[in-house]
């Protein structure tokens, strides 16, 4: 038998949960271990074998000359990842920051420079990853291979030298996440009090010390009457970006199913309000957990207006149009893995399925060669309506969700309101 092909997908992105303690209880939460389960976390040593076995696969797709867009990619060195380093404020509500080179100034600067290199971006998420002792050891081993560090964090315990530190270490993003614009609705969801100002005085400690942010929101019945004010939020806190995930039925979040979910025809209408807001082309907007958003934009023939990236005035035409450009909806196995605090690998922290354990196994081997993985790359794969519709490519519906309702990852999309044009048809016929 002739030896599994190397996979033709870039992994983009690869989450880590590396710790399984945190500090808050949030209802929606995927995790369902207790804070005593933390002593299962990868060790150092563990931890650092991680990311060899991720820039080993990064340094294969940097000899196949993939996700770089200079010339001369297959014969690029490795060196470690310049931190991103703040610029000048310009009279606009967020904190500009510069990468490698002045093209990559601005809100899209993380974007861009993961688009020009092979390595994944490594985000270290948890749990509260600040509960792990030696995080930013961690964050210098993966900047030594080249892969770009970002951050994962509910921001209550980012304090002025935290804050110093997370500059420091060359961590490239930070996401914080806020599920309310008011302290009740967010508190009421993380179940803390306090959760809210916390995280909002941990966002104030970032900006200070010119930490490129992104707020990230978990959209559910106690909240999506505040998505506007969200969004309002974010830049007047100075936020690069606004990250908007769907509910996912999985871990705590399953209890929360009949009663928080939103239905179809409320993800449609919240899908269309998210548009309106992104062609303001104010600050980034990215959708997640909601594939149907892809649909959603081609429906509307919705391009999203150009945002700057540079915040000199020196360089009127350093913008990026930032047109809407063919994409996937969900990435999941695509772009995409996780990594429990355990060091199993799933296709997405959302999605329960096993494909194996970087203890075990070498990473670049399990995305080669894992069974489960290969089957959620085909499109074709997909069944019920999913399977007919004329969207499949660039949505696909989110796995992670049919399989939370269905127990079948390849099963149709349960909250999505569209018919495909073949469905219809279908029951014209009848």
């Amino acid at each position: 038998m002739k030896p599994p092909m190397p996979s033709q997908r870039i992994l983009r992105m690869l989450f880590w949960e590396t710790t399984v303690r945190c500090n808050l209880a949030c209802a929606h939460c995927r995790r369902l271990e207790s804070n005593a389960a933390g002593v299962a976390d990868l060790s150092t040593s563990q931890g650092e074998g991680l990311i060899d076995q991720l820039a080993e696969l990064g340094r294969r797709q940097s000899q196949r000359g993939e996700g770089i867009g200079t010339p001369n990619a297959k014969d690029r060195v490795w060196e470690p990842v310049p931190p991103l380093r703040p610029v000048a404020r310009a009279s606009r509500p967020c904190v500009p920051f510069a990468a490698v080179g002045p093209e990559e100034q601005g809100q899209d600067a993380l974007a861009t420079l993961a688009s020009r290199i092979a390595m994944p971006v490594l985000v270290f998420s948890g749990g509260e990853p600040l509960c792990r002792a030696d995080l930013f050891h961690l964050v210098g081993a993966a900047r030594q291979h080249g892969i770009i560090p970002a951050l994962a964090t509910n921001g209550t315990l980012i304090d002025s030298p935290k804050a110093q530190q997370i500059r420091d270490s060359g961590i490239a993003r930070v996401s914080v996440s806020l599920d309310g614009a008011t302290a009740d609705v967010h508190d009421r969801m993380r179940q803390i009090p306090g959760a809210f100002d916390g995280a909002i005085e941990g966002i104030r400690h970032l900006r200070e010390h010119e930490v490129p942010f992104q707020i990230n929101v978990t959209l559910t019945k106690q909240n999506v009457g505040q998505l506007q004010e969200v969004y309002e939020l974010a830049r007047s806190l100075g936020a690069v970006a606004v990250h908007i995930f769907m509910l996912v039925p999985v871990g705590c979040g399953e209890v929360l199913a009949e009663t928080d979910m939103l239905s179809p025809q409320a993800y449609e209408q919240t899908m269309r309000e998210i548009c309106s807001l992104e062609s303001r082309g104010q600050i980034q907007i990215k959708v997640t957990c909601g594939p149907h958003y892809e649909r959603v934009k081609r429906e509307l023939g919705f391009a999203v207006r150009s945002v700057p990236v540079r915040a000199s005035e020196e360089t009127p035409h350093g913008v990026t149009t930032n047109r809407h450009q063919p994409s996937k909806g969900c990435l999941a196995g695509l772009s995409v893995l996780f990594v429990s605090h355990r060091g199993d690998i799933y296709p997405c922290g959302y999605l329960p399925v096993n494909c194996g354990n970087i203890l075990e196994r070498r990473l670049i081997e399990i995305w080669d060669e894992n069974e489960d993985l290969a089957r959620m790359r085909d499109a074709g794969a997909l069944e019920g309506k999913c399977g007919l519709c004329e969207y499949k490519q660039v949505c696909g519906g989110c796995r992670a969700r049919a399989f939370g309702m269905t127990g079948n990852y390849m099963g149709e999309e349960p909250f999505c309101a569209y018919n495909p044009r073949e469905v219809r048809s279908l029951k014209c016929e009848v």
